[in-house]
């Protein structure tokens, strides 16, 4: 798992060991084929869940200045963890030195070719 904070697993007894942040099931040898048993892990995931709701790019070729102008429109909702209540600024920043690990989304990665020129960005609250 992507952390040491498991909160809970399925037991069974002579079956699972757990060190850390692995957790092995086995040895299964004497079970018929097609058989199977249900598990559950419950633990934390503290990085952002992004899921890409729609894409729209835009191409714009200037016959004068042989230019071609690319603009990508996404639409970016965060699926992981929800706040409770109304975000707060001040409350952000004030455990921001407590607390390092967030479900915010940081960054965005987007690779682009070495004579991308005139690069911008803005999100929808105008940053």
């Amino acid at each position: 798992f992507p952390t040491v904070n498991v909160i809970g697993y399925t037991q069974k007894p002579g079956l699972v060991s757990r060190n850390t942040n692995i957790i092995t099931y086995g040895s299964f040898s004497d079970q018929e084929p097609g058989a199977f048993d249900e598990l559950s892990v419950h633990y934390e995931f503290q990085q952002a869940i992004l899921t890409v709701k729609g894409l729209r790019r835009d191409l714009e070729i200037s016959h004068w200045g042989g230019n071609l102008a690319v603009e990508e429109h996404f639409n970016l909702t965060h699926d992981g963890a929800k706040l409770k209540g109304q975000f707060s600024r001040l409350e952000y920043q004030q455990t921001q030195f407590i607390h390092h690990e967030t479900t915010m989304a940081r960054d965005f990665l987007v690779k682009l070719p070495a004579h991308a020129s005139d690069v911008y960005y803005r999100d929808e609250i105008g940053n």
